[in-house]
């Protein structure tokens, strides 16, 4: 019987003391307390963007005009053309960062046979060569394995010709 009284007793307090708790004041907000919330917003928060104009950029496009038509003018006398043939590939990686540093160690040991960068999810491939029979990737495969690519192979690829002037 003692327990009980004692539980409900406890209970009685925690009742009493739930209803006689203060309620929590909220501050009232006077100029002082306004102008403090002003100076303390971000100042990007308070930017109409509608309002926002773009800024004028001078740009001097003689520059341009002349690089961009040497370029057309340099594409247009190139009669390069695409076709099936064969390319060494020296390495597929998944790691970018391998990829690149065997594309500029390629470039240098094979740089007039080209190096080609390609990416096809989610390899990268470095293959070199442009070679229209398969004899010709052969001997580009036997050199590219005395070289340091020991797991190098020929694949089929589209390739650039240059025809014979």
């Amino acid at each position: 019987m003692r327990p009980l009284i004692v539980w409900l007793i406890l209970l009685l307090l925690l009742l009493l003391n739930g209803c006689v708790t203060p309620a929590v004041k909220r501050p009232v907000q006077t100029e002082s307390t306004a102008e403090w919330q002003a100076e303390t917003l971000d100042y990007d928060e308070l930017i109409d963007p509608t309002l926002l104009t773009e800024p004028t950029w001078e740009i001097d496009e003689s520059d341009y005009l002349h690089e961009l038509e040497a370029n057309l003018e340099d594409l247009s006398s190139r009669q390069d053309s695409l076709v099936f043939g064969y390319r060494v590939q020296l390495v597929a990686t998944r790691d970018l960062i391998e990829a690149q540093e065997i594309q500029q160690r390629a470039l240098l040991l094979f740089g007039s046979a080209g190096v080609y960068y390609e990416y096809d999810p989610p390899l990268y491939r470095i293959r070199v060569g442009n070679c229209p029979d398969r004899k010709s990737a052969g001997r580009l495969l036997q050199r590219s394995r005395a070289l340091g690519y020991p797991r190098a192979w020929i694949v089929q690829s589209l390739i650039l010709t240059t025809p014979a002037e």
